[in-house]
């Protein structure tokens, strides 16, 4: 289906998306166009912005064609799409892996892949969690990892700051506190996140528990991911999808200012001089 306007590569990714509806991996499309990173993500989010594209559930996240853009009658499947792309590297059953490993590959694939899903036109990742003594505002105040990101659109005049957190829990500290610290970053953030390391094959070991902590999630407007694996954005999940609301001003501007670091904070000045 050829449409008019677009540019030479819009339409090349454009084809490689079912014409029926039905979803793709951002992995797999990726590859198969065999682009640069930063050229697939572009392209990528201005068919989305431009309403040729939306996105998708499922591991690594995915994309269809709206409803305007399909040739067959659109069918969704029952549960979320998973990206087949990529060989998910074994993890040792017994090994136990901390909070403090996840921080590092689950900051890259945020930063690598979750923020360029997201479409944001300017951003900066950061780990948090290790800042020692210094003081925060108080218990559960401080997030793990911090994203501030600016982005603007087509139609809408204006530049939108958003600051999203990460709370993230090993295996053997997953319960439904998480939520109520991620609320706690909430009350100063635009968007709040529990990140839990679920290996596969706990999944079904853990099935009430991550139950009960989803429709708490829901309840609190706060996001959930699932990772089989920490640093392979193809196994990434998002079970719940966050509310995005509008802290008090104050409220965010002390945040900032007690728990980002210098480079995030010089990046919003610039972003928004």
């Amino acid at each position: 289906m050829s449409i008019e306007g677009l540019s030479e590569y819009e339409q090349r990714l454009l084809d490689k998306v079912p014409i029926d509806g039905s979803t793709i991996g951002n992995v797999t499309l990726s590859s198969e166009l065999e682009w640069e990173n930063s050229l697939y993500w572009s392209t990528r989010n201005r068919l989305i912005d431009n309403g040729v594209l939306e996105k998708g559930r499922g591991r690594g996240g995915s994309v269809r064609r709206t409803d305007a853009y399909t040739e067959l009658p659109m069918e969704v499947s029952s549960g979320p799409s998973e990206d087949s792309e990529g060989t998910v590297l074994a993890q040792s059953k017994n090994k136990r892996i901390t909070e403090n490993e996840l921080y590092e590959p689950m900051e890259s694939v945020i930063r690598d892949w979750w923020a360029k899903d997201a479409g944001f036109d300017a951003y900066f990742v950061e780990t948090i969690a290790q800042q020692g003594r210094r003081e925060t505002g108080g218990k559960w105040s401080r997030p793990d990892i911090l994203v501030a990101a600016m982005t603007t659109y087509p139609w809408v005049p204006g530049k939108y700051l958003d600051v999203i957190t990460f709370e993230i829990k090993p295996l053997d500290f997953i319960d439904i506190t998480a939520v109520y610290e991620a609320v706690a970053h909430y009350r100063a953030a635009h968007r709040s996140y529990v990140l839990l390391h679920v290996p596969d094959s706990m999944v079904n070991a853990l099935e009430d528990t991550l139950s009960e902590l989803s429709e708490e999630a829901k309840r609190q407007g706060i996001g959930v991911i699932v990772a089989d694996h920490p640093a392979h954005w193809n196994t990434w999940d998002e079970i719940v999808e966050p509310v995005r609301h509008e802290p008090e001003p104050k409220r965010l501007n002390d945040f900032l200012a007690t728990q980002a670091g210098d480079p995030i904070k010089d990046k919003i000045i610039r972003w928004f001089r």
